[in-house]
């Protein structure tokens, strides 16, 4: 899964990217910062990725 859709996903769930934020164990601040650098077509560390994917992905299951 694309690291956008991730957090579009984690968005549609919880309202808001601050909420979602909140969901996964991060900061507002800190997943903005995060969503940023994504959106500028930066990289971020393998493992943050695959966590928000991860719960992007359990989310998708939870609402299916």
């Amino acid at each position: 899964m694309e690291l956008k859709k991730a957090f579009e996903i984690l968005k549609k769930t919880y309202g808001n990217h601050s909420r979602a934020a909140v969901a996964i164990a991060y900061t507002p601040a800190y997943y903005r910062m995060l969503r940023a650098k994504v959106s500028a077509g930066n990289s971020i560390s393998p493992r943050t990725a695959d966590w928000i994917v991860m719960k992007a992905k359990e989310c998708l299951a939870v609402n299916s």
